[in-house]
């Protein structure tokens, strides 16, 4: 026979027992409400909501974050394009100046 186990549990009864007894009836019925199971299970569905949502955003900000890497590689390359295909006109000589 587990002492320990048996002792914890008459402990939690205990306290359980003294927290009822210290609560008015009002906290009492919020709490029985706050453990009841369909709370419970919707705490949980809100949370996994809020999980999903998160996770949506941050998938569309590393989406937005990819566009943008994207746009500044295209100009980048443009910018060195354009530069390297530029050309200089010649200066002008003072022979073709003065014809």
């Amino acid at each position: 026979m587990d002492l320990q186990g048996d002792a914890s549990t008459v402990d939690a009864n205990l306290l359980d027992r003294e927290m009822t007894e210290t609560r008015s009836v009002e906290e009492e019925m919020i709490h029985t409400l706050w453990i009841s199971d369909p709370e419970r299970r919707a705490r949980s569905e809100a949370g996994m909501e809020k999980q999903q949502k998160q996770h949506a955003l941050a998938k569309e900000h590393k989406a937005k974050e990819k566009e943008d890497r994207f746009k500044r590689l295209e100009k980048e390359v443009a910018a060195e394009y354009e530069a390297a295909t530029h050309v200089v006109p010649p200066v002008p000589t003072l022979s073709a100046f003065v014809e």
